[in-house]
């Protein structure tokens, strides 16, 4: 579970990853990365603000979430899968 955290905007934004295509260059509060294994994670109870991703989870929907009660201030996407 990855929850009560307040998360904002890091000094350097995003993260290479393991390379391309999957790059996250914007700010972004919780990053959870699986390239081809699925993952399932619970996401709950954060204040994530002042960056573009809220939470970023992997890409082509290798993981997957339960979320509840998250807050967001001025946060472009709540949720969002590298596909």
């Amino acid at each position: 579970m990855i929850g009560r955290n307040n998360v904002g905007s890091p000094v350097v934004p995003g993260d290479p990853l393991d390379g391309p295509p999957a790059q996250d260059f914007l700010t972004t509060g919780i990053l959870v990365f699986s390239g081809s294994v699925p993952v399932h994670v619970t996401i709950r109870d954060n204040r994530i603000f002042d960056d573009h991703y809220g939470v970023w989870l992997g890409i082509n929907g290798n993981v997957t979430v339960s979320r509840n009660d998250n807050s967001f201030h001025n946060v472009a996407k709540h949720f969002f899968t590298f596909s």
